[in-house]
């Protein structure tokens, strides 16, 4: 069922992509846009895979693309898209409460709905400066107390659009604030009565951020680090997770859109790939890049691309030397279909324990199931998701039958079954996608 919900945020990205490109080019036909989106979906192999993890990537990549389309169509009413706006905000701090940093683009890009100049439109740039400093300032080593910094640059924002509130409102050009605070507004009562632990709990849900951000990440401690981290974070989002059909899309797009003189089509995606810049530095900020968070941001770069592989449709003569890629693609799809139906491999093993005699069982590594992990003795835990005592007797390796691993295995124990997959030649590990059941001391056939 959880597979079949996936599924369905993969087919909403992929049409919410379609409809946000149609409203760039209205003149290109619906079916031919829907093609090319899907084709450049389609080459992405890792999010193919993705999209059948339990994981809230998917549906964040979902609310992505609805806020591409929400900001690239034109409303009658400017009251309409400042609610729904409020409401995607709120689906996305449902799939992850600190998501909320991936609606920066909504504030970055909203003053371009008036043609008239106000201090809104100047404090998004302040706000977009200080989005891009909090995450440089939070990589320091551990060593730095970044709170004073931090708590600077946030009253600065502040008392900035504070100012700029009160400026727009005397010379009466005030229609972008009152659309940010009925974004603000829809956002948080949608949150309050959709995920009310998150404001009962919110002490909690602090402590628990603030304890993964300071205890378990490690800061990479350097402005060099960072930007080592982000240049491979773009070969990932522009190369590694397209696949080789959507990136010959993205090589076509970009000399389209940003030339000498960008019109208003490179404007509304530049100030949308702006907008998630601060997100892409927060990934960046810690030494275990984990690249798999990226894949949230994915809709827009297929946007980008399904418009270059209609550039190349249109403009040039050569379009047929797309099939090579679209081949090599395809080729890449059929070797991932082999190894999806192994993936989800957290879930299959605890599937498959749940078939095996009572036997004591321990969980090794890093991972959502390790007893070390979450516990109902931990005084910080998720508040959405309360403490579940497992369904097998956890134990030492010495004392135990079955050993769950993501990686090197204790001594004395047997592979029997493997679920999940790990890419050797980039090194990236989606999560809980390698993982064995082990028996130990006597041959364990699984059922």
């Amino acid at each position: 069922m959880l597979r079949l919900f996936q599924a369905f945020l993969t087919l909403g990205t992929m049409i919410l992509s379609s409809l946000a490109l149609k409203t760039l080019q209205p003149s290109e036909r619906s079916g031919n846009i829907f093609l090319l989106v899907f084709l450049a979906m389609l080459s992405s192999t890792v999010l193919l895979r993705e999209s059948l993890e339990p994981l809230p990537e998917t549906g964040l990549g979902f609310s992505v693309a609805l806020v591409a389309y929400l900001l690239f169509r034109r409303f009658r009413r400017d009251w309409v898209q400042d609610i729904l706006l409020g409401l995607t905000v709120a689906l996305m701090i449902g799939f992850r409460p600190v998501a909320f940093i991936l609606a920066l683009p909504v504030f970055i890009a909203l003053p371009e709905r008036t043609a008239g100049r106000s201090a809104a439109s100047i404090w998004r740039w302040v706000l977009l400066a200080g989005a891009v400093l909090i995450p440089l300032l939070m990589s320091a080593g551990d060593d730095t107390d970044i709170r004073p910094a931090v708590l600077t640059t946030a009253a600065i924002i502040a008392v900035s659009a504070l100012a700029g509130f009160v400026n727009d409102v005397v010379k009466g050009n005030w229609r972008i604030w009152r659309g940010y605070l009925l974004i603000s507004a829809s956002a948080l009562i949608a949150a309050y009565l959709l995920y009310p632990h998150y404001f009962k709990y919110f002490d909690d849900l602090m402590a628990q951020i603030d304890k993964y951000h300071t205890q378990v990440e490690n800061p990479i401690g350097s402005l060099e680090g960072v930007l080592w981290n982000l240049l491979v974070s773009v070969g990932y989002l522009a190369v590694a997770f397209p696949g080789p059909f959507s990136l010959v899309g993205i090589l076509v797009a970009v000399p389209f859109l940003f030339k000498t003189k960008p019109g208003p089509l490179s404007r509304k995606l530049s100030l949308l790939l702006l907008g998630l810049l601060p997100y892409v530095l927060t990934v960046c900020r810690n030494d275990n890049l984990q690249p798999r968070y990226l894949i949230s941001i994915m809709p827009v770069f297929f946007i980008i691309s399904a418009l270059g592989l209609m550039f190349a449709v249109r403009y040039s003569r050569l379009s047929w030397l797309l099939l090579l890629p679209l081949s090599l693609s395809m080729f890449q799809l059929g070797e991932a279909m082999t190894i999806v139906p192994a993936s989800a491999g957290m879930p299959a093993v605890l599937r498959e324990l749940s078939h095996m005699p009572p036997q004591p069982v321990t969980v090794l590594s890093f991972g959502s199931c390790t007893p070390d992990y979450y516990q109902e003795s931990d005084p910080v835990f998720y508040p959405v998701a309360p403490y579940i005592p497992p369904v097998y007797h956890v134990a030492s390796p010495e004392q135990a039958t079955y050993c769950v691993s993501f990686r090197d295995l204790p001594p004395g124990f047997e592979p029997i079954v493997q679920y999940g997959y790990i890419d050797e030649e980039t090194n990236l590990h989606i999560r809980t996608l390698l993982a064995h059941l082990h028996g130990r001391d006597r041959q364990i056939t699984p059922p």
